[in-house]
Order: structure tokens, then sequence, then C-alpha cells
């Protein structure tokens, strides 16, 4: 719709915004046995403002000017270079346009509510991961034999006929009684809203996808994008000392505005739970006939969605399951296990945690866990650029350790010839003077370092650093 319309995205989100709230309205009207409806009202939401989310996002604005600056530090190999970087020209947005739309800070999950479903994720992969996969098979078997029997060409006339019949001639594991799997596909005997009753197999295959994604997410910090862009085979085992990675694609880590490849470490039991969740997506695809390689696989690939896992292997263009799940699709799985789960109420509404919220509180648990400690070691893995980007999670008090760190931090955005800093009068006079002395990053960084320790001697002073929403860190000094 978006390309034949010709729609920008800030067009396509205004449009879906109207349906959606013209769907809500009309629901009497609608069939919705294939549609979940949450069953509480969402604890942690933000309206959509048509007047005013339609403005240009800062954040937005501020990512693709970074995008022109990486083109800037190209400009020896260009054929006609940039005169002028870019953040001079722009100013992060603010010559471009008189006003913006400020980002709305991650909201943080409550701490009962996080642990109650990272716990129930873990509990659904280690006692129904292996034996959906394997109960999974045996439909798929008994399906292909009754269709064989019978001579029969697969088609979809016959769906309901042999997946009804397969699926009782298939006795259920009784690893997955507590499932209460009662039918193969959503439909008149099984309506999607009705989880406590009853699920299907299509329902419990999208409660696999949201408690392994969970578990994914909070422990590796990975935004939504690197999840779904995450390879069959990104779960390795160092042959050097047998510890776990996950292997995936973070953006943001450098000037660069590509996807770049990392290694993250992760648990053996999520190492575990990964390798037998990409099993089963293989199972899957073996339903379909349908063969991949492990590394150009995508793990949360399109082949899980409801469609194809009910599906009898045809020869129709299946090109499009070599895709990843879509956003929306993963946040349905996600509704749908906070609700099977009973995550916990809060003032009778619920939690239906995001990605980008298990994000935020792993780097939380983790100041908690650390006493404030390791900021380094943080932001290399959350994947930031800047040291800067990591105070945005810190909700700890100035420590010694702190103080350096944003000293160490100030030094470094020093050093960055075109970055601006958001500090006090003294602060930027340090940054200046330092540059005006040498135009090489490895001999300013240092030289802010001493004229700082020189500040703070002779004036008896201190470096604090305070959080100003929408525009990062601000450094300062102040009296001891």
């Amino acid at each position: 719709m978006k390309k034949s319309q010709k729609l920008t995205t800030r067009q396509l989100y205004s449009l879906k915004d109207k349906l959606t709230k013209h769907l809500d309205l009309e629901k009497r009207d609608l069939k919705l046995e294939n549609r979940y409806i949450k069953l509480y009202s969402n604890a942690c939401t933000i309206e959509f403002d048509i007047d005013q989310n339609l403005e240009p996002k800062a954040k937005t604005i501020s990512n693709e000017i970074s995008k022109l600056h990486s083109l800037f530090l190209a400009r020896p190999s260009q054929k006609y270079k940039f005169r002028h970087a870019s953040q001079d020209l722009f100013s992060s947005g603010n010559n471009l346009f008189e006003e913006m739309v400020e980002s709305n800070k991650t909201a943080l999950i409550p701490v009962n509510i996080a642990l109650h479903s990272i716990s129930s994720a873990l509990h659904f992969a280690r006692s129904y991961g292996t034996a959906l996969r394997e109960y999974i098979s045996a439909l798929s078997e008994t399906e292909n034999t009754l269709i064989n029997s019978h001579c029969v060409k697969k088609h979809h006339h016959y769906l309901n006929k042999y997946q009804s019949i397969a699926y009782e001639k298939t006795p259920i594991p009784k690893s997955l009684k507590n499932l209460k799997i009662r039918s193969w596909r959503n439909g008149n005997n099984i309506n999607i809203n009705t989880i406590n009753n009853g699920i299907s197999i299509q329902l419990a295959v999208k409660l696999y996808i949201a408690s392994i994604w969970i578990l994914i997410a909070s422990v590796s910090s990975a935004r939504s994008k690197s999840l779904l862009t995450l390879k069959r085979d990104c779960f390795k085992q160092s042959p050097i000392d047998g510890l776990f990675d996950l292997v995936l694609r973070i953006p943001k880590t450098s000037e660069r505005w590509e996807l770049e490849e990392v290694n993250r470490p992760i648990p053996d039991i999520i190492y575990d739970y990964g390798l037998e969740f990409a099993a089963f997506v293989c199972e899957i695809e073996n339903r379909r006939n349908f063969v991949n390689d492990d590394g150009d696989a995508f793990l949360f690939s399109r082949i899980l969605n409801t469609r194809s896992i009910s599906a009898f292997t045809n020869d129709q263009e299946v090109s499009h399951l070599n895709w990843s799940l879509s956003d929306d699709f993963v946040n349905n799985c996600l509704d749908i296990f906070f609700d099977w789960i009973e995550s916990p109420l809060i003032n009778g509404k619920r939690w239906y945690v995001r990605t980008h919220q298990f994000r935020r509180f792993f780097a939380v648990l983790y100041f908690n866990f650390t006493d404030g400690e390791g900021l380094d070691e943080l932001s290399w893995f959350m994947g930031h650029a800047n040291l800067d980007q990591t105070f945005h999670y810190a909700e700890v008090a100035p420590t010694d350790e702190w103080i350096e760190e944003a000293e160490v931090t100030i030094a470094k955005i020093g050093a960055s010839l075109n970055k601006e800093i958001n500090a006090d009068d003294d602060i930027k006079e340090i940054i200046y003077e330092a540059r005006k002395t040498s135009k090489i990053s490895i001999i300013i960084e240092p030289l802010v370092k001493r004229l700082i320790s020189e500040h703070k001697e002779k004036y008896q002073k201190e470096v604090r650093f305070l959080r100003i929403d929408g525009e990062g860190i601000f450094f300062y000094f102040t009296k001891k």
C-alpha cells in the first residue's frame, strides 16, 4: 500500500491509526475469530496524537544527519567533496525545523512484571519446546500418510478434512497436556480470545515465538531490528573457552550507519533453548518442503506465520517466506503471551511489554548488580557508539566511578572535532582551547583530561552530569 499509493512513512502511520480506531469502533460487526483482542487495557501506552506526532522527530532527524556525516568523513575518496560537516550545516536539525517532536523515554517495566515474564518464558521453552517440535513432526507425518493413501493432490480444498483427521489420529504428548491443545487451527471450536479454555497449535506456536523472543531480548539488550535480522545459526560456542555467544547485527555502533555484526555473550541455557527453537523452525520448513541454509535463513522467519504452519506442501511461490516476521506479528505474539501467563495487573491494567522496554530493563538491572560500575562494558554490550548514549540509562547517584566516567566522556566528545557537547561554559571553553591546540584526536583527548584536572584543582570544583530529556546529558562543574 505504501509503495502503490506513494505514501511517506508518516502518512502510513496516520492512515494505520485512523483505520485501527475505525475498526475498534465497528468491532461488533467484525469476525474476530482470528484477530486477537487484548484482555485488558495496556498499562503502558503512548497515545498517537495525529496533530503532533506527524511533525519531524528530533531523534529521526539526528539519525539522518549522522548518515550524512558518514559521507562527510569519506570525502577524501569523493569526486565532488563535501565542503562542510552536516552537523555544522544542520545543527542536529535545529537549522531545518523550528519545532521537532522530542522522543519519549522508554518506560521502565516494573520488576515483578519483568521477572514474571522472563521466568514464564523459561518455563515454556523448557517444558514445551522440544515436545511441540516433535508433535508437529508427527502431525505432518500422519497428514502426509493420509493424503498419500487416498492418492489425492495436496490442495487447500482438503485442508480441513485431512488436518482434522490427522489431529484426531495423532496423540498429544503428555508434556503438552497443560497447554490444553484443542485443535490444529483457530476456527469455530477455538476462538483466539478464549485461551484459558484451550488453544490451537497455531496459538501454541505464537506462544513459543514470544517466549524465545523474550528470553533473547532480556539477555542481549538487543533492539527489535537486531532480533528480526537474527540468522538461524546465530547461536555460537567458542572453541577457545567453550562459552556461548549470540551473533547479531546492530546499528549505531560507530559513525557508520549500516548494521554491524557483533558477538554478545549469552547463558548456556539460552544457547540450548535457542538451538531447539532453530530446530523447530527447520521442522516447519520441512513441512513445506522449503529448505534453507542456516546462515541465510532468519531465526524468526516468516515460515512461522499462521498460514504457513497450517498449509499443505505445495508448488506455490514461497520466496516471501525467506523474509523475517514483522514487528506487528511479533507484538501480537507477545500480547497473547502476556495474557496467557496472566501477567500481574496494575490498577486493573496489564503491561504488554515491548522489546525496547526489555532493553532498558537490562541496563537498569545491570547498574543495580554492578553498583554503577563498568559503564564502558555496558556501553559496548548495548551497542552504543559513545558513552554519553549510555548515560541515558543511568539511574544512580554520582559516585567516584561515575565522575571519572563523565570526565572520560567529555574528553572523548572533545576529541570528536565535529561533535557538540551539552555542557556549561567552563567545559565548553576547555574543549575550545584543546581544539585550538591541535586537530588530532589522540592529542586532544588527553589534553582535555589535563585541562579538566587543572580547572578542578584551581577552582576547587568537581564534574557532575544531569540527564536532560530529549537533549542527552548535560555536563557541568560544581563546587566541592
